[in-house]
């Protein structure tokens, strides 16, 4: 019997202990005292289908087989639902940590889940025990028949609802399945899975066209991607919130949308802090805030945040190029390659650890060292092969040694020069002008980057290479224009 078969015929009156925890299947729930976390029913079959193992590693895909029954689905969904259930435990008991993770092995529960039958008070005796037995037989007769009839009665009925509830129960879970194996995709951070990830979301509502996560999901997407479509990424997210208000991934995206592409900080602030006192254990929420901290240039606050950020899940590469890209802003280049380069050990294609190396090895005048980790930052965000990498890293370095920085940063240029690449690329366009002292015509690039809104443009108050054009009134202004006049740093 498959785990989710066993959960779904688990009686009403069996729940299950683990350690100092109750696990309540027909709610859900998983409780420690007076205190509960909500759980999807599939991460409830998750943890029934690890009990089956008694204790000894189960592989992944005998996990998933055992969970979704035949139904194809994307590794990821298996470890977000894990990821989901330790968080759950870490909520209620943080001193222990209850899945392990079994190198090429699979998973395996550290503390065994034990059932804990209970008797509801519906169930309980009746009072009837000093009847005699005929009067008891004849009362239990008439039970028997009153309740023929009336299942004969609405049996038909009942039946069809069962069937209709069934199918879009069904639906729902796979719709739920769609969205995280979307979240996994998205926080990769590169074309092809941003567009995976869209797909995933768009089928997931297709199924369930009134769940909110997937519609915060397209959101993120459409706002993470380079089609400029902002306003209706932003209008997925308010629509999200409104649906479910209690969901915090939905009020966290809303605030990275008003954070990242309408630079509403004050409105930001407020959702991504919302997000973080219904879910204050979101990794990708703390990270959130932490690039708000550094927007407005509060350094030692968004440090705190980071670190935080990489003690909520320390395995996640997004945490240490998170905590890089404080360094970067703090002006510590050397520590921000070391956090970036950690990044990258937990994921090697992982482009926002190549991103803060590169801008780093700029401000430390180590042009090879910033022209390679470029070239790795760009051949990660579009997932080209290994080859084609090291063929432009090897042009790059030829236009370099015949030409040094100018001759680089006018090929940088040159490719990035029209359509939509342009107006994604206006900020960095500005960076390589800052590089070979063209200030004018990094203003110009940032000026223009006020209509596209390229996503670092939320940083240009506080980055460090345009420090020698913070008193420049034309700087200025662009700075009044991103809302971010008033920085501690700008």
């Amino acid at each position: 019997m498959s785990s989710s078969d066993s959960t779904q015929a688990t009686p009403r009156g069996v729940r299950y202990r683990i350690g100092e925890l109750t696990l309540i299947p027909w709610d859900l729930t998983l409780t420690r005292r007076d205190r509960s976390v909500p759980l999807t029913r599939k991460a409830v079959d998750v943890l029934l289908a690890l009990q089956t193992s008694h204790g000894e590693p189960i592989g992944r895909e005998e996990l998933m087989k055992n969970v979704w029954r035949g139904v194809s689905v994307d590794e990821a969904a298996l470890k977000q639902y894990v990821y989901t259930l330790r968080g759950a435990f870490r909520e209620l008991d943080p001193d222990n940590e209850y899945i392990e993770t079994v190198p090429r092995r699979g998973y395996r529960l550290t503390v065994p889940l034990v059932p804990d039958p209970v008797i509801p008070e519906g169930e309980r005796g009746n009072g009837s025990a000093g009847l005699g037995a005929t009067e008891q037989t004849r009362r239990k007769g008439l039970e028997v028949r009153w309740g023929v009839i009336m299942a004969l009665v609405t049996l038909v009925g009942v039946a069809s609802l069962a069937y209709v509830g069934w199918r879009a129960l069904q639906k729902r879970e796979t719709a739920d399945v769609l969205a995280r194996e979307g979240f996994v995709r998205l926080r990769r951070s590169n074309v092809p899975d941003i567009v995976e990830a869209r797909n995933r979301f768009e089928q997931a509502l297709q199924l369930s066209p009134d769940l909110p996560l997937a519609l915060a999901g397209l959101a993120e997407a459409f706002a993470r991607g380079q089609n400029a479509s902002f306003d209706h990424a932003r209008n997925l997210a308010l629509e999200s919130a409104r649906r479910d208000p209690r969901c915090a991934e939905c009020r966290a995206i809303l605030g990275y949308i008003l954070m990242t592409r309408d630079w509403k900080w004050e409105e930001a602030g407020k959702e991504l802090q919302r997000a973080w006192e219904i879910s204050p254990r979101d990794p990708q929420t703390c990270i959130w805030r932490a690039q708000w901290m550094i927007a407005r240039g509060k350094f030692p606050q968004a440090l705190d945040q980071a670190r935080a950020c990489l003690s909520l899940d320390p395995t996640r590469p997004a945490s240490f190029a998170m905590l890089a890209s404080v360094l970067y802003f703090s002006r510590q280049y050397r520590e921000a390659v070391y956090e970036a380069d950690k990044a990258l050990g937990l994921h090697h294609r992982f482009q926002p650890g190549f991103k803060w190396r590169y801008r780093a090895h700029l401000l430390l005048d180590e042009d090879l060292k910033a022209i390679t980790s470029r070239a790795q930052m760009v051949n990660s965000w579009s997932q080209a092969s290994e080859e084609k990498m090291l063929d432009v890293m090897s042009a790059w370095n030829q236009t370099y040694r015949s030409g040094r920085r100018k001759a680089v940063a006018e090929a940088f240029l040159s490719e990035v020069s029209t359509g939509l690449a342009l107006d994604v690329q206006r900020y960095e366009r500005a960076v390589w002008r800052m590089w070979i002292d063209d200030l004018s015509g990094a203003l110009e690039e940032l000026e223009a980057g006020i209509k596209t809104r390229p996503y670092d443009m939320m940083f240009v108050a506080v980055d460090p290479i345009f420090a020698r054009l913070q008193t420049v009134p034309r700087f200025q202004e662009v700075v009044r224009q991103v809302g971010l006049e008033n920085t501690e740093q700008s």
